[in-house]
């Protein structure tokens, strides 16, 4: 990518407000903390919390329209690298020092063209080197997915491999609303507006003492998406007096207790 080509993108794709999430929930988790808000805090905040807002700080950087612009040194757009600095955070040897210099730059609020610096630098070495040709023919087995196929592999199995591929999943990450839908108008008031709507009545959909409301029991597979499924449509419908829904109904595709297809001959 040429020096004036970047330029362009960085005047025409600004980061802007888009860290705004990032820096709020960096500064909640300090005062929480009882620190200042400063450099100094990364090393002073426990390290679940620093993984998390890493992570929310790299998915921040990832809806940012530059991220799909911007090349790296090897040519692909920084948005792919930034998956696999997504991974590499998530991991158990993830270390700070990895993204320092990006955290620096971020809390900083240097320019656009600084941030986007650091940020191929961490893509960079979080990138693990090309391994080299094998010096043998070989058939490599990986295990994912899509080797169920013509499998005679039972749905049981699945969840461990499931695991295998996605990492590890994190629950209530700082930032994590604002970063992947903060952009879409009107969705804030919408889901207020539904969710209001679900604690009314004599008989609302949901108490804050006892949770939702018909929750299967037995928490069955079979149970939970029906479950599911009707409460869905229910949300449509509260919606649409709202007249927030969009014309398309979408609706949870469930086929409980079945083969994976093509898992069994017939």
């Amino acid at each position: 990518m040429t020096v004036s080509s970047r330029l362009e993108i960085l005047q025409s794709k600004p980061i802007g407000d888009g860290l705004n999430g990032v820096h709020d929930s960096f500064n909640s988790i300090c005062q929480d903390v009882g620190i200042s808000a400063s450099l100094q805090a990364l090393d002073q905040i426990g390290s679940e919390d620093i993984q998390n807002l890493s992570l929310a700080l790299v998915s921040a950087l990832q809806i940012l329209p530059a991220a799909r612009l911007l090349r790296s040194k090897t040519g692909n757009n920084l948005f792919s690298h930034l998956a696999k600095l997504n991974s590499a955070i998530s991991s158990d040897d993830f270390n700070i020092e990895q993204i320092r210099p990006l955290w620096n730059a971020v809390l900083n609020k240097e320019s656009d063209d600084v941030i986007w610096n650091k940020v191929e630098a961490a893509v960079t070495e979080s990138t693990p080197p090309p391994r080299p040709p094998s010096s043998f023919p070989q058939t490599p087995w990986v295990r994912n997915t899509s080797s169920f196929a013509n499998s005679t592999e039972h749905r049981k199995y699945v969840d461990g491999v499931l695991k295998e591929e996605l990492g590890p999943l994190y629950v209530g990450v700082p930032g994590f609303f604002e970063a992947y839908f903060g952009s879409v108008a009107g969705l804030q008031p919408a889901a207020r507006a539904v969710f209001d709507k679900c604690k009314e009545g004599d008989s609302p959909l949901y108490q804050k003492e006892s949770g939702w409301q018909d929750w299967p029991k037995e928490a069955r597979e079979k149970d939970v998406l029906s479950w599911f499924a009707e409460l869905t449509g229910q949300f449509l419908d509260f919606a649409e007096e709202h007249q927030l829904a969009s014309r398309a109904r979408r609706r949870p595709l469930a086929q409980p207790h079945q083969r994976i297809l093509d898992s069994t001959a017939d």
